[in-house]
């Protein structure tokens, strides 16, 4: 369905698609709830922004629909996990950033209208640092372990 002026601010919230998976989109929570399954849910409080500040960028594990926690000492490069990049909250829901402003809603979302049929923008971790950086780790770590006879 189409989202309109008329329908978000009857209550209605605005969805995104990430790797196959629909979310519904809460700004006021700064989550992104899997439509199908609510209580699992990515939040975007402490998201990494990107450099110009106009996308999130988060790890998401494509099995169990969820943003994956990485760990630093990581020396493989976990399956079923992707970086995702999900636009900013002006894209996600203008009338939410209005309301949360105090900007005349009505006004920003038409000068900034509602985006239909939003997805994450999806890479495969092998086209991050990630994969560079579990190398580096599965390297350091053979380098401390003793070898035989140690």
């Amino acid at each position: 369905m189409e989202m309109t002026y008329a329908l978000r601010a009857d209550g209605m919230l605005p969805h995104i698609e990430i790797a196959g998976t629909d979310f519904t989109i809460d700004w006021r929570l700064r989550e992104l709830r899997e439509t199908a399954a609510p209580w699992n849910n990515i939040q975007l409080h402490d998201a990494e922004m990107s450099p110009e500040g106009e996308e999130y960028y988060l790890l998401y594990n494509t099995v169990t629909r969820e943003e994956y926690e990485f760990d630093d000492d990581v020396i493989e490069v976990p399956e079923d996990v992707v970086f995702i990049k999900v636009p900013y909250e002006v894209r996600l829901d203008p009338y939410a950033v209005a309301v949360q402003y105090g900007i005349d809603p009505e006004e920003f979302v038409q000068k900034f209208p509602f985006e239909q049929n939003l997805k994450a923008q999806v890479r495969p971790l092998s086209e991050t640092n990630i994969a560079r950086l579990t190398e580096d780790n599965r390297q350091w770590n053979q380098q401390q372990s003793p070898g035989p006879g140690r």
